[in-house]
């Protein structure tokens, strides 16, 4: 205030803080998205590690009953068998963490190294802290206890008599559809995988839930690669069709637009105008520019967030969505500009209409309407200009010889640019959710099919002497991860485009808005992804499964 007081008599604007720095506003911006990845993300993975755990560890207790038992029959307490089973969990902990520091400390350090690229930081180190390290070890460890408490008290709760007994088996009855009167429709072999899966249905649906975050986590941490291709190609190409963005260094006649014209190479001239404003509705205020656009423009237009394009209305303001939520406009509303380029001359204008623009915060007029509301003449910013082919660069020659041109921009270097420094990005932090995307499907898949292997051994031995082939009982085992898939993968496109809007409404701020948008590639690769696992896990487990040994397996434990 005191800055504004002393500048006045001088003409100068209103002097405005760090806050309302548009470089400020973008960094803080990042600096939150980040904060949001970093707490959605390890929130997902950690909870289908908890989940692995769990399944792992289940399944060593199933086939340790009778270890169990006899531990405890020589004195073992309870406590002892659970910090047992509870150590497999904290030595996956301990190894994660050996791969997994490392790898963090790299990781960061890219992604450090591509923020000092796309922000030109003189410097920006990165440290991975001794204080980081300790809480991510601890967040880890308390994930693996959480998956290891069911199995931790199954095995502690297991009476010694009980455990040195095979498991009693599980009771027939006919399969739901069968009750309904639909036996002929299934095959024997389908009917036997759907008992399985009916009588286990706790497990089964743990693994279909498995199978679905898989896919969910790789749709939802992919589709920032979706999003970012669409809002490039929406401002760059739909938005900003112009070849050279002009801008002056200072307001000039609209007469200017005759020197554009004679410049060589330059098919089409469209002018501009902007005006730093402090814009307020009430108590709540925002420092930015108006933007004034010919009525018939084709090179820059106001185009909404689903690429549809509107004319510039002949009167009032056009502000974004984005901007009259944060002060709480509607159209109709008549709100205060302060023109911050005349000494914070007051001026008055009504809302004619809400744009639902993906960046930033601005408003819009006709270039005409804004003049006469600023109390100019007919005077421009810059200018919006279309070449002639190949003539780009004999244009840039001219135009940047002329010292009323502050300078020229080409619209297909930003666009390079964008490309080369989000792609990269993206690109980085996409491969590698990708990457433990796979990993969680693989694991749960593979878990979920030696669980079956070490449960129905006996079962899949007794067919295989009554005559089953080796491919029949594969069917049979693998049949029931196909349901599982089946089932969980349509789940887990869902859960995906879950995840994406709740990373989307993270990442919102006033300068940017996500869009949701979900490529019916990413969808592919989803399920692409979940099939090549399976694949992998039915690879693995068949080579189990032709080892099997038969007399082994069919003796009796007695």
């Amino acid at each position: 205030d005191r800055l504004d007081a002393l500048l006045a008599p001088y003409g100068g604007g209103r002097a405005y803080g760090r806050d309302d720095q548009a470089s400020n506003v973008v960094l803080t911006g990042e600096v939150k998205q980040l904060r949001a990845f970093g707490i959605v993300m390890p929130a997902v993975f950690l909870f289908v590690a908890a989940f692995l755990v769990s399944i792992v560890l289940s399944r060593l207790v199933a086939t340790q009953r009778g270890e169990i038992a006899t531990l405890k029959a020589f004195g073992y307490h309870n406590h002892d068998i659970a910090l047992h089973f509870l150590g497999y969990g904290l030595a996956a902990v301990l190894l994660g963490v050996v791969l997994g520091v490392p790898f963090g400390a790299w990781f960061g350090s890219r992604f450090t190294g591509l923020y000092v690229e796309y922000f030109s930081f003189p410097e920006l180190v990165h440290h991975t802290s001794v204080g980081l390290v300790a809480v991510s070890v601890a967040v880890a460890a308390a994930s693996a206890a959480i998956g290891a408490l069911v199995a931790v008290r199954a095995a502690a709760a297991l009476p010694p008599a009980e455990g040195m007994r095979p498991p009693s088996p599980l009771l027939y009855r006919p399969l739901v559809l069968e009750r309904l009167g639909f036996t002929g429709i299934f095959s024997p072999t389908v009917r036997m995988v759907l008992r399985s899966l009916e009588r286990r249905p706790w497990r089964a649906a743990a693994s279909i839930a498995g199978v679905a975050l898989a896919v969910g986590t790789f749709v939802g941490g992919t589709f920032a690669f979706d999003v970012a291709m669409y809002m490039g190609d929406l401002q760059f190409r739909v938005v900003e069709r112009e070849d050279l963005s002009v801008a002056f260094t200072r307001s000039l006649p609209a007469r200017a637009r005759h020197d554009l014209s004679a410049v060589p190479g330059i098919a089409r001239v469209e002018m501009y105008r902007t005006v730093p404003v402090r814009l307020s509705y009430g108590h709540r205020y925002r420092q930015m520019a108006i933007t004034g656009l010919e009525r018939d423009a084709t090179l820059r237009r106001l185009v909404d967030g689903r690429g549809r394009a509107y004319d510039v209305p002949p009167s009032g303001i056009v502000l974004t969505t984005t901007l009259a939520s944060a002060l709480d406009i509607v159209p109709g509303d008549t709100v205060r500009l302060e023109l911050l380029e005349r000494g914070g001359e007051e001026r008055r204008v009504v809302v004619t209409a809400l744009l639902d623009e993906l960046l930033g915060i601005a408003g819009f007029m006709e270039i005409g309407e804004l003049n006469r509301l600023v109390g100019e003449g007919p005077v421009v910013s810059g200018a919006f200009v279309s070449l002639e082919p190949g003539a780009e660069a004999r244009a840039l020659g001219v135009l940047r010889r002329l010292p009323s041109v502050a300078g020229a921009t080409p619209r297909g270097a930003m666009l390079e640019t964008f490309e080369d420094q989000i792609t990269s990005m993206i690109t980085l932090t996409t491969s590698v959710v990708a990457l433990l995307a796979c990993v969680m499907a693989i694991g749960v898949l593979y878990n979920g099919a030696r669980v079956a292997l070490s449960e129905r051994g006996r079962d899949l031995a007794s067919l295989r002497v009554l005559g089953f082939t080796q491919r029949e009982v594969a069917g049979m085992l693998f049949g029931e991860q196909a349901v599982v898939n089946a089932v969980g993968t349509p789940l887990g496109l869902l859960t995906g485009l879950g995840l994406a809007f709740l990373i989307a409404s993270a990442f919102e701020s006033e300068l940017y808005r996500f869009p949701v948008i979900v490529t019916a590639r990413t969808y592919l690769w989803g399920v692409v992804m979940v099939v090549v696992a399976g694949l992998g896990a039915g690879v693995a487990m068949r080579r189990r499964l032709n080892a099997l040994d038969l007399v082994e397996v069919l003796k009796t434990r007695e």
